[in-house]
């Protein structure tokens, strides 16, 4: 979690995180394998985006680069060099993978605006984590939103996953009912990575809620003062 932009707006508010969700819990995994699992010392990691609105909460997740082995239908996402030659495949999300993730945001938000679920008058702001990843999304073709800000001027402050509550908290509560889950398991649990993948997914859309969001989002305001009254200092943990 690296950073967040400064136009985090009550009206409207999309992030993104990432985490190598399965990365902390390898050696328990590692226990459960059978020899019909493959090889019991394999690890797994699965690599995740996520983006939450202030109107909708948890609105779209998807498995990225990084995550080994592949799950079932995950897109290759390939290095080129200067040339544009492909180099090997990508280990982690690439420029035009996090694009494709926004385009696949962008298109959650118009279905769920010709459902009702969101004001068809919402135009997004987006706030993403990370200034690379802020970068790497303000400039692409297809995309229908333009993300806040100028952001060779405006690029968040280097500091700012600590004041980046909103995607903090969710990724929190993601982390530790996974592995609520993981530990219940009476048994070796799914035999193949797509079914972790999809347990995480599940856990993203019931355990986050829109009144949660809501409540983040409104208390930004009360942070950023604190910030600007400190002069750029850190704020006390209760504005985090």
């Amino acid at each position: 979690m690296k950073g967040c932009s400064s136009s985090c707006q009550p009206s409207h508010h999309l992030s993104h995180i990432t985490h190598h969700t399965c990365h902390s819990f390898t050696h328990c995994l590692n226990e459960r394998h059978t020899p019909s699992q493959g090889n019991p010392k394999q690890s797994w990691r699965i690599e995740y985006y996520a983006a939450v609105t202030y109107h909708y909460g948890p609105l779209f997740i998807k498995i990225m680069s990084g995550t080994r082995p592949l799950c079932e239908g995950q897109e290759e996402y390939m290095i080129r060099d200067q040339k544009g030659v492909c180099i090997r495949v990508a280990r982690a999300p690439t420029a035009e993978e996090i694009q494709d993730f926004i385009v696949d945001c962008s298109k959650e938000i118009e279905r769920l605006k010709r459902t009702g679920r969101i004001p068809k008058s919402m135009t997004p702001v987006w706030s993403l984590d990370r200034t690379s990843i802020h970068t790497s999304a303000c400039s692409w073709e297809g995309r229908a939103d333009k993300p806040a800000g100028d952001y060779e001027t405006a690029m968040p402050p280097t500091y700012s996953p600590d004041l980046h509550k909103v995607i903090e908290h969710v990724h929190g509560t993601v982390t530790l009912a996974f592995r609520k889950w993981m530990l219940s398991l009476k048994t070796s649990g799914p035999s193949k990575i797509d079914g972790w993948a999809k347990q995480i997914k599940s856990i993203f859309k019931n355990s986050i809620t829109t009144a949660g969001i809501q409540r983040d989002i409104n208390s930004l305001l009360d942070t950023y003062d604190e910030v600007i009254r400190l002069e750029g200092g850190w704020p006390a943990r209760k504005f985090r």
